[in-house]
């Protein structure tokens, strides 16, 4: 039977309408020399499948390294484990509503794999190559990465009808407006809107490039790596040459990124970059401490709403 035949349409609701998903996975991106730090994404549902949005060049790609340390931002940003439990709470919100039609809905949210649970300023991988051991193995390619969800194929015509909302009813059942989506949207109530720190975070790291420390243990890096017989002016060029844009590691790589990891040890780069990152963020913190406050406040506020919704799912 016809869509058409069989449901109320709802002509409010226009075709190009989307779910929206909030993906936890473009903390990790080193491109063109600069990069792209702690910037929560929006994507529409039904293209996920078509888009791998942590940028999976040699010089971003995750490594299973452990965090160089914690920078302030961090508080007012939300880590992976917590984007996990937003995801995951929306999911079983959908499902709910779907159920009530009949329907299934697969998980939809993108899981990260290559980054610690507490890691909001991907800090595991914020300064490039930073463990010898994972270098010499992994070069700059990726070590592990992001699941994505199921492909659009996965949704057939009757599920992405309810789960957008593009009808009035369903077999005789009222769909929500804005389908499936929109009541899961309300039930977890007003989104988080975290562009401030994003910005802090990604101001500070553009920042410290510049600064007259930074600068110097770049110098010694340099040398570091001359001596073996790289030369590079900064770890960033390293890890972005266009070499290593390869389906695997070479042994070139290897070595490189190797040296790069070690070279930053020897040169004390890790440490004077937190440190220089820090007093820029504290800074910046303390001119906008009353917005990120607010911030705080309404992750705190979403996270116990999604994991009021997670406690209480039976199905």
């Amino acid at each position: 039977m016809a869509l058409a035949d069989k449901c109320g349409r709802r002509e409010s609701a226009p075709e190009e309408h989307r779910a929206i998903a909030r993906s936890s996975a473009t903390r990790a991106a080193w491109q063109c020399g600069s990069r792209a730090v702690g910037m929560l994404v929006l994507l529409p549902l039904l293209a996920l499948a078509g888009c791998a949005d942590r940028h999976v060049q040699a010089g971003g790609a995750p490594h299973p390294q452990a965090p160089v340390g914690r920078l302030p931002v961090e508080r007012y940003l939300l880590d992976n484990a917590q984007q996990s439990t937003l995801g995951k709470a929306r999911d079983v919100l959908i499902q709910q509503c779907m159920r009530r039609f009949g329907l299934r809905y697969p998980s939809a949210h993108l899981v990260t794999t290559d980054s610690p649970d507490g890691d909001a300023a991907d800090m595991a991988r914020r300064y490039g190559v930073t463990d010898p051991v994972v270098a010499a193995r992994y070069g700059y390619h990726p070590a592990s990465g992001t699941a994505l969800p199921p492909p659009a194929s996965a949704l057939d015509d009757d599920q992405k009808t309810v789960l957008l909302g593009q009808v009035y009813t369903f077999h005789g059942k009222s769909v929500p407006t804005q389908g499936c989506s929109g009541e899961a949207d309300r039930k977890l109530g007003p989104g988080v809107d975290e562009q401030e720190a994003e910005q802090l975070d990604s101001l500070s790291y553009t920042q410290s490039l510049k600064s007259s420390p930074l600068e110097a243990a770049f110098g010694s890096w340099s040398r570091c790596m001359a001596a073996t017989g790289q030369h590079y002016p900064t770890p960033i060029a390293s890890g972005n040459d266009p070499r290593w844009a390869t389906a695997m590691p070479t042994s070139a790589e290897k070595r490189t990124a190797t040296a790069d990891a070690r070279c930053k040890e020897s040169a004390d780069v890790v440490p004077i970059w937190l440190r220089t990152e820090t007093g820029i963020q504290d800074s910046a913190i303390a001119s906008h401490r009353a917005g990120l406050t607010r911030l705080h406040s309404a992750e705190q506020a979403s996270l116990q709403r999604a994991q009021a919704v997670l406690k209480h799912d039976v199905g």
